[in-house]
């Protein structure tokens, strides 16, 4: 499985699906040359923490980074090993694809990059997350082909989700769906009485 954090890995091959969390009006992403492109012009599912962009929206995620969340949504998924390639943590050019492009990203500290994936690590240690080059090899194992693979059982997997049935049409969801929200999800369902907790 290949999972494209934002834009970037679709440009380099077709990817099963795209992770995004930034807050981009209309899902618009840097493309080839410094264009505008809209995530749904892959024609992959992406998923989300926002509803705007999301065909699956995530559960709380670990972190509000893309990339993070990226790895962590293939290890709900079942993957192992979680091979983490192109996580620089901007210590080269802004992007593979548009290197002069500005970002918040890197105007941060690598020590304020790497707490991100540390806390990933932190969270779910049985995870199979691994380093394909620096500097995430400062908090992951590198990649061995060798290495055999070990498989989180499916029980130990927990995710921050609260199951509601819809009570009336809200959000993307009709009256008597069965649905797992986030926290604050379930807590503004409620508030508007379109949901019931189950």
């Amino acid at each position: 499985m290949y999972i494209s954090a934002n834009q970037h890995g679709c440009m380099l091959r077709a990817c099963d699906y795209i992770v995004a969390c930034d807050d981009k009006p209309r899902a618009q992403f840097l493309g080839r040359d410094g264009q505008m492109v809209t995530l749904k012009s892959f024609a992959v599912p992406v998923i989300s923490p926002r509803p705007s962009m999301a065909d699956y929206l995530t559960p709380k995620p670990p972190h509000n980074n893309s990339g993070v969340v990226a790895a962590w949504a293939a290890w709900v998924m079942g993957c192992a090993p979680i091979l983490l390639a192109g996580m620089d943590c901007y210590r080269g050019a802004c992007y593979w694809h548009a290197p002069k492009a500005q970002s918040t990203g890197q105007h941060l500290q690598l020590s304020n990059h790497l707490v991100k994936w540390r806390t990933l690590a932190a969270k779910h240690p049985q995870a199979m997350f691994r380093s394909m080059g620096v500097p995430l090899s400062d908090v992951f194992p590198a990649y061995d082909p060798e290495e055999p693979v070990i498989l989180t059982p499916l029980e130990e997997i927990e995710i921050d989700a609260h199951k509601a049935k819809v009570v009336r049409a809200w959000r993307r969801f009709r009256p008597g769906q069965v649905v797992e929200l986030t926290k604050a999800e379930l807590k503004d369902g409620l508030r508007s009485r379109t949901i019931v907790q189950l």
